[in-house]
C-alpha cells in the first residue's frame, strides 16, 4: 500500500512540475504580448506628441517669417531698425522655445510609462527565472 502511495505522490509530484513549466512558459508568452502591447501604444502615443511638437515649431517658424518683417517696419516707428528686429527675434525664440516644452514634457511623460512597465515585465521574468 505504502508503494503504491508513493508512487501517486511521485507522479503527483511531477505532473506538477510539468504543469509548472507550462504555467512559467505561459506567464513567459504573455509578458511578451503584454510588452509589445505597451510598446505599440507608447509608439502611438509618442508620435502624436512628437508630431505635435514638430507641427508647433514648424508652423512658429513660418509664421514669424511672415510677421517678422511687418512687425518690424511697425516697431521702427518707435525704435532703431536693429532695435526692432532684436524684440521681434526674442519674442519668437521664447514662444517657440514654450511650444517645443510642451511637446517634449509629453513625449518624456509617455516614455516614462512605458519604462515602468517594461520594469514591471523585466521584474516578472527575474522572478520566474529564479523559481
Amino acid at each position: 500500500m505504502n508503494n503504491v502511495n508513493d508512487e501517486l505522490a511521485r507522479k503527483s509530484i511531477i505532473s506538477l512540475i510539468v504543469q509548472f513549466f507550462r504555467l512559467i512558459k505561459k506567464l513567459i508568452s504573455l509578458e511578451k504580448h503584454y510588452v509589445k502591447q505597451e510598446i505599440s501604444k507608447v509608439a502611438s502615443f509618442s508620435g502624436k506628441w512628437l508630431a505635435v511638437s514638430i507641427g508647433g515649431l514648424v508652423l512658429l517658424a513660418l509664421g514669424g517669417l511672415c510677421l517678422l518683417v511687418t512687425i518690424i517696419l511697425v516697431l521702427n516707428v518707435w525704435f532703431v531698425p536693429w532695435a526692432s528686429a532684436l524684440i521681434v527675434t526674442i519674442v519668437l525664440l521664447v514662444l517657440g522655445g514654450i511650444i517645443a516644452l510642451i511637446g517634449m514634457m509629453k513625449l518624456k511623460k509617455g516614455m516614462n510609462e512605458a519604462k515602468t512597465a517594461l520594469d514591471m515585465v523585466g521584474e516578472d521574468v527575474r522572478c520566474a527565472r529564479e523559481k
